[in-house]
This record gives C-alpha cells, sequence and structure tokens, in this order.
C-alpha cells in the first residue's frame, strides 16, 4: 500500500480483522512510535527496527534515501544483496537489505 493510505490505526483493524497490510510510511502521521519519528539515516548503515507489540513492525532503511515502511506480514529478516555502484569493483557493492522492503518492491 501506498504512504499516502498507510497509517498504524488502518494497519491495526486489519490485523485484528485477519487481513494482512505493507506499505511504506510517512513518519509524521499519528500512532507511529517515537523512535522511527525521530531517526533521520543519513547514509547506508544499520536499519531502525521498532515492534509496536505482536502486530507492525516499523522499519527505517536507508538506500539512496530514507525508506519508511510498516507491516503486518513480515519480520526484520535482513538479506545481502549487490546493488550497481560506480567506482566500486566490478561496479558492484553489497548492501543489508531488509526482506520486507525487496517483497514490498516486488509486488
Amino acid at each position: 500500500m501506498d504512504n499516502y493510505f498507510s497509517s498504524p490505526e488502518l494497519f491495526r483493524h486489519l490485523k485484528d480483522n485477519q487481513f494482512g497490510a505493507c506499505g511504506t510510511l510517512r513518519v509524521n502521521r499519528t500512532g507511529v512510535p517515537e523512535a522511527i519519528k525521530k531517526t533521520k539515516l543519513k547514509k547506508p548503515g544499520p536499519i531502525c527496527i521498532e515492534r509496536d507489540g505482536d502486530k507492525i513492525l516499523y522499519l527505517l532503511w536507508f538506500d539512496k534515501r530514507q525508506v519508511a515502511l510498516m507491516s503486518t506480514v513480515h519480520n526484520s529478516a535482513t538479506f545481502q544483496k549487490a546493488v550497481r555502484a560506480k567506482g566500486q569493483p566490478e561496479n558492484q557493492r553489497v548492501v543489508e537489505k531488509p526482506m520486507a522492503v525487496e517483497l514490498y518492491t516486488k509486488i
């Protein structure tokens, strides 16, 4: 789901009614944990993960810019992915990417 529609309240309602949801997030929405609101990622590095009880996973990850995602169907698993990068050996670099982001972009 797009960040225009994503909200913690909607995701809790969907989870309570046994529907899964995943989508990008506007971090200034009501109900988003303070750790997610206050974190500003400026370069690739550690991923910021927050869990709201057992219902919603909030995730911040830096690719070319900060990406905020929330999900009721994914966990915090990550994997190594080779991506194009100018000036690097073989024009590739390896990044740690959350599985939830990879699956979101595939749909």
